[in-house]
């Protein structure tokens, strides 16, 4: 697999500059890999080191990513996960989207609704805060859908 050779190389050149940040980043992006090509196990193993090295170096950020990305896989397995709070401020809008879905999908509707919000109001009218917003919407949406919400399910889309 192309991909997988770059991301190992990546992880490989990370290691060897021994920059914290940079390896737990490798890490999680070949666990990313790994998960989003059906090696669920390969994945969990990688976001686990980049936790790990997150937590070690106090790169609240990166560990905070492994955590909810791992959250995610445990869910879709059917297995208890971490049920996120509302996140701070200070982290990045992406994150703030993920922690948004991964309590939808816990039927955290509170918690969702709440990282929902920020992504509407922190979102920019830029390409990629714009497609953060449309996909705030649809979050929005399946869960007045999940609520029997019909007209907002409709309005939110």
């Amino acid at each position: 697999m192309l991909f997988r050779s770059s991301f190992d190389r990546a992880l490989q050149a990370a290691q060897l500059s021994n920059e914290p940040a940079l390896i737990a980043r490798a890490w999680y992006n070949l666990g990313m890999l790994h998960v989003s090509s059906g090696a669920l196990k390969r994945g969990e193993s990688a976001l686990e080191k980049g936790m790990a090295i997150a937590n070690q170096h106090g790169l609240t950020i990166s560990q905070m990513r492994s955590r909810v990305a791992l959250a995610l896989l445990h869910q879709k397995r059917g297995e208890k996960a971490w049920q996120p709070e509302q996140l701070p401020s200070s982290m990045p809008i992406d994150l703030h989207l993920s922690a948004a879905r991964l309590a939808q999908v816990q039927g955290g509707h509170i918690v969702a609704r709440q990282e929902y919000g920020f992504v509407l109001r922190v979102g920019g009218e830029d390409r990629s805060g714009l497609l953060y917003k449309a996909e705030e919407h649809m979050g929005l949406a399946l869960i007045a859908e999940q609520q029997q919400n019909h007209e907002a399910a409709k309005k939110e889309a």
